[in-house]
């Protein structure tokens, strides 16, 4: 222990420290979202390097700050690779360029082994030793060499290039969160000038390096950013090809009913301009879409069309504050066929109906009420019956006929005894 050294800048790092792993434990718990669990290992490389500077910087003895110098750039190189690899994937850059992933491991890795065997060569670190100041605080003294400056250059080239792409893609994104973009890219720059004093000697806070510091204020930024933006859950995932593009009326939504993006489609199907919808409420555009877009299978009539809606969440699996994007379908044609189609049911019932009724008329006898089949051929009545219709008779004699037969048997009785007589 009598090889530490304590000052009130020891708390600040613990603290930085404290702030950059909340973040990474942060983007550990959105690790199903894109690019999640890049911007964890960035996270967890500044920890890295958190842990190598406090090792280093607080500690009196050379041979312990060779040791953390080696664990403080392990977590340098990472930070810079890990950044990059984060904005490729945010961008999907890697999915149209998959090689470069592996590209990038490259500088980052050799830099590291270069360090490992500066030794031998002396081209990242022309000496080191330490330096003790007026106040008795040994700080670690080094000369730089010619391959320490060319990382440096790559580093500040690959944030600049990171900056760049997250500018380009924020054009993608809806109007409402193109901030988080740029607040990051502002703070990454600040990363980079806060780095470059500790480096060019113009820094403040000599001899600590501010770019700890300047990390801890990107952290607290995305947990603003995650909060505020939902960072990480809304992607510029081809946004002006897919939203813009189709025909579909399509809106944006947050869990207040706020637009976050209307296309072209729904902006000429409400007559409003986009100024005018992003900064308001679905209600303001139209008060019937309020009230019907939770509803399955809901419709709505606008410029003498039917609309059917269609609202699910943005992400089924994250869900976040609730926000949905809404589809407005035109079904009017599909309504007109339906109708025709309704029509021709109905037209196509009555002809059976008829052709029913006509297979039912049966020709029949006028005299002796015999029915004649398919065949042409003749049958009694009860025997066609019986046939086609599966029905037996039991035989009978109505009054009518009883009458009938046993009057006229009356008469011819009467008729043979006048004959005996």
């Amino acid at each position: 222990m009598d090889s530490w050294q304590f000052t009130p800048f020891t708390a600040v790092y613990l603290l930085t420290l404290i702030v950059n792993l909340s973040s990474a434990v942060v983007a550990w718990r959105m690790s199903s979202s894109h690019g999640a669990r890049e911007y964890f290992a960035f996270a967890a490389s500044i920890v890295i390097w958190n842990l190598g500077y406090l090792g280093g910087m607080f500690n009196a003895d050379l041979d312990w700050k060779h040791r953390a110098l080696l664990v403080e750039y392990f977590g340098i190189a990472s930070t810079t690779y890990w950044f990059s690899a984060f904005v490729f994937t945010y961008t999907r850059t890697f999915q149209t360029l998959p090689w470069l992933r592996t590209a990038l491991t490259f500088p980052p890795s050799l830099i590291w082994l270069v360090l490992l065997t500066n030794d031998f060569h002396h081209l990242f670190y022309q000496s080191t030793g330490v330096r003790t100041l007026e106040d008795g605080f040994v700080v670690f003294n080094r000369s730089y060499g010619p391959l320490f400056y060319l990382w440096v250059g790559y580093s500040y080239l690959m944030i600049l290039v990171c900056c760049l792409m997250l500018t380009a893609a924020s054009f993608q994104l809806p109007a409402r969160f193109r901030p988080q973009t740029a607040g990051l890219c502002l703070m990454m720059l600040l990363v980079l000038v806060f780095n470059l004093s500790f480096i060019a000697g113009f820094n403040p806070l000599v001899p600590y390096d501010p770019t700890l510091i300047a990390f801890a204020l990107v952290s607290l930024l995305i947990f603003g950013l995650i909060r505020a933006f939902r960072f990480l859950e809304i992607m510029p995932v081809a946004h002006s090809l897919v939203f813009r593009g189709i025909s579909t009326g399509a809106i944006l939504a947050d869990g207040q009913g706020r637009i976050i993006d209307i296309n072209p489609a729904a902006l000429h199907l409400f007559d409003v301009d986009v100024k005018q919808a992003l900064a308001g409420d679905i209600k303001d555009i139209s008060p019937e879409l309020e009230e019907k877009c939770r509803e399955p299978g809901a419709r709505i009539s606008r410029q003498g069309k039917t609309f059917e809606i269609a609202s699910s969440p943005v992400d089924e699996e994250v869900k976040y504050a609730g926000s949905r994007i809404i589809l407005l379908h035109d079904v009017t044609e599909q309504i007109r066929l339906h109708q025709e189609q309704e029509r021709l049911i109905g037209e196509l019932k009555l002809a059976l109906d008829n052709v029913s009724r006509l297979q039912k008329l049966i020709p029949i006898c006028a005299s002796c009420k015999d029915i004649r089949d398919d065949a042409g051929y003749w049958h009694q009545i009860e025997e066609y019956l019986h046939t086609h219709a599966d029905t037996s008779f039991s035989h009978s004699i109505c009054p009518e006929c009883e009458r009938r037969l046993y009057k006229a048997q009356g008469n011819q009785q009467a008729t043979a005894d006048n004959k005996e007589k």
